[in-house]
């Protein structure tokens, strides 16, 4: 199938893009980005964003961040599921999710910063568009981004009435239930509700019980209203969200386990992966709400300028409960809770005092709590059970950022953006020992400078250097007072050149970017002394490298081809713990995924319209540690999946029908590699696995 698909590609670009099938010469559909903080077309801004749309979301069954990085090149995702999810861009991830850590890619919905792991994973629910912007982020962002930024931007409410029902089913006992309704509520205000309800069993089987494990059930309910003036908006929105899923299914992935722990057993690649033993299939799993409320003030003060106001209330309940190792043999069982409050609160200023000169500039302020809790239950341990931990942590962060964007000739700007980032955490910990309360403050000023170059109307270039930070914390998990210390920020330095093009009459859109980044003081998390106990250090450098390039083309006006693809070349430069190391790949980082696909749209006679969707996606290998290639039990299998849309819609598309199937070869792959955290000397780590090829149809009444 991969033989075939590629050869074809020569011919076939293929992905997923729309095409207009209207008369007349094809052309490819401008896409307006908000990456800038302004809507602006992709082709006008000189950063590397890849826009994925509410179409494709729902055609391909993109449901939150971890299906979202299985699509787009050049990102990649780790961890274990819901509770411990982990993103990265180029290269730059995060290895730790303990109560005062941060992430290296900024999350966002609607503007609004999410900071907890934990809530990260988003519901892809209602959605007009999803932004993957790469490399550091900042000056324009409330949070600073050392990796890249997602935005998530909701559908707004609509002057006219309209809505949708949907229902979804599929194998696995798959179903899924949609409602959406937005209209007028006055003149001046309008508003939108939406709900979705989505279950289905699980993949994988508990042997003994014959029960599924890895069940999921979710309810999104989201509302929004929209007060438009004339010269103030304001937008208030809600979410409450509630997840009651099954273990994520896993495995151990390495010739031997921690030799601390001869008891739990190695398994091999070999092994059946949809078949897992445990004596406690019917118990457990992940159990999370999550509360959003936002304020949105837009006010403009004259005709070039105008004032923004973001505020944002969060709150996310996480429990689990879960076998770690799932096995035959004796477990660890791990029982924890995450409890977070966020507050915060965004300014922004935009000015435009001339045709050749524009500005905004920021402070942004937030408040987070965060209760950490976790026992790690040890059956048949030398010493006797359970580990206790819990953390407290409270930061307090503090941005101001601003950017300068100015004509410095007929067809060039230079654009220049600066940032002060303050992040104060304080904390305390109950790990079986007394500790006393840490309190530590980082601070960073960092800038970014680019310069955009129109050759002509359809072909641009720029180039850009960009730092970003990430706050340092504290060693929450530790074991004992000396291991109860704070580590420090890492930093990142980016270099990139890029396109920005069409061709043949805007038929075709080619957009693409070389880059260098120089990752310094990389927080990485370890094992202790072959203990449960774990440690953050800041150990040493890696630098990034590669090109990206993503092609739309507008073949006919019912025919389009897209290609996007990134080549990454992390190596690690430094590494204090181990030396001998250096030079090794960076974990859980491909260095070559694309994404192939092809639009095709067939109108009928009677006004009804028939399209077709198919898309192919690889990514290569990845390492789950900093060995590489010493046992190959450790090594992420490439991914190449194939995934299949058919819909069908009524003239007015009032009525629309459509049948799909994801992983059409039924490929097992392991989804997430968690990085063997004793990557000093140990030989283990822990994998999920993707899903299963599935298949379903969706009806859909609009209104």
């Amino acid at each position: 199938m991969k033989k075939y698909i590629l050869s074809t590609a020569g011919i076939l670009l293929l992905a997923v893009t729309t095409i207009a099938s209207s008369e007349g010469p094809a052309h490819i559909q401008e896409v307006i980005v908000s990456a800038t903080r302004i809507e602006q077309s992709l082709q006008d801004i000189p950063i590397a964003v890849h826009a994925v749309s509410g179409e494709e979301i729902e055609a391909f069954g993109i449901s939150d961040g971890l299906d979202l990085f299985n699509r787009v090149p050049g990102i990649a995702t780790h961890g274990l599921g819901k509770h411990q999810p982990a993103y990265g861009i180029r290269g730059v991830v995060s290895t730790q999710e303990g109560a005062s850590s941060d992430t290296s890619v900024a999350f966002y919905q609607d503007g609004v910063f999410i900071s907890r792991f934990v809530g990260m994973s988003g519901n892809f629910f209602d959605l007009s568009q999803v932004e993957v912007l790469k490399g550091p982020q900042g000056t324009m962002f409330g949070k600073n981004a050392a990796g890249g930024a997602i935005q998530l931007i909701t559908n707004a409410p609509t002057e006219e009435l309209e809505g949708h029902l949907r229902a979804e089913f599929g194998d696995y006992n798959h179903q899924k239930y949609e409602m959406v309704l937005s209209g007028p509520l006055s003149d001046s205000l309008s508003g939108r509700v939406g709900v979705r309800y989505r279950k289905r069993d699980g993949f994988t089987e508990e042997i003994t019980s014959g029960d599924d494990i890895d069940f999921k059930e979710e309810l999104v309910i989201r509302g929004a209203l929209k007060y438009s003036g004339e010269n103030l908006d304001i937008n208030v929105r809600a979410e409450h969200a509630e997840d009651d899923d099954g273990w994520e299914a896993r495995a151990i992935v390495g010739p031997e386990l921690f030799s601390g722990f001869p008891f739990l057993p190695p398994t091999g690649p070999d092994q059946d992966v949809r078949k897992v033993r445990t004596t406690f299939a019917n118990q457990g799993g992940y159990e999370r709400e999550i509360d959003m409320f936002t304020l949105q003030i837009d006010y403009a003060i004259s005709d070039s300028l105008s004032l923004t106001s973001i505020t944002a209330h969060r709150e996310v309940d996480m429990h689990v409960l879960t076998d770690l190792f799932v096995s035959n043999m004796p477990r660890l069982f791990q029982l924890s809770d995450d409890v977070s409050k966020q507050l915060t609160q965004e300014f922004r200023l935009v000015g435009n005092p001339s045709s050749s000169l524009n500005w905004q500039a920021g402070i942004f302020v937030a408040n987070e709590e965060v209760e950490r809790g976790g026992n790690i239950y040890v059956a048949r341990l030398p010493s006797p059970g359970p580990f206790d931990d819990f953390a407290k942590n409270e930061t307090n962060s503090l941005g101001i950022y601003g950017s300068l964007t100015a004509d410095v000739t007929d067809k060039g700007s230079l654009i220049f953006g600066l940032r002060y980032s303050r992040d104060e955490k304080e904390e305390s910990i109950d790990n079986g020992f007394v500790a006393p309360e840490l309190n530590n403050e980082w601070s960073k000023v960092t800038w970014d400078l680019s310069y955009f170059h129109s050759l002509n109307e359809d072909v641009s270039v720029y180039t850009k250097y960009a730092q970003g930070y990430k706050p340092g914390g504290f060693n929450d998990e530790a074991g004992s007072v000396d291991e109860w210390v704070s580590f420090d920020e890492e930093f990142v330095q980016s270099y990139e050149l890029g396109l920005k093009s069409y061709w043949l009459d805007r038929s075709i859109q080619l957009n693409g970017s070389i880059f260098f980044m120089v990752y310094e003081d990389i927080q990485f998390e370890s094992f202790i002394n072959q203990t449960l106990d774990q440690a953050i250090a800041n150990v040493g450098e890696m630098q990034s490298q590669g090109v990206e390039a993503e092609l739309l083309w507008a073949a006919t006006n019912n025919l389009g081809f897209n290609v996007s693809i990134a080549y990454n070349d992390a190596e690690i430069t430094e590494f204090e713990p181990n030396p001998a190391l250096e030079g090794n790949q960076f974990y859980n980082t491909p260095e070559l995924s694309y994404v192939l696909g092809i639009t095709y749209d067939l109108p009928l006679n009677n006004g009804s319209e028939f399209r077709m969707m198919a898309s192919f996606r690889h990514k290569d290998k990845v390492f789950s540690d900093l060995q590489n290639n010493l046992y190959p039990y450790r090594v992420g299998e490439e991914m190449d999946v194939v995934d299949l849309n058919a819909n069908w819609s009524s003239p007015e598309k009032q009525w629309q029908v459509a049948a799909w199937v994801r992983n059409l070869t039924d490929q097992e792959s392991w989804a997430q590699i968690v990085p063997d955290l004793g990557a000093f000397d140990r030989r283990n780590g822990s994998a999920t696995f993707s899903a299963p090829r599935t298949f379903g149809l969706d009806f859909t009444y609009n209104f």
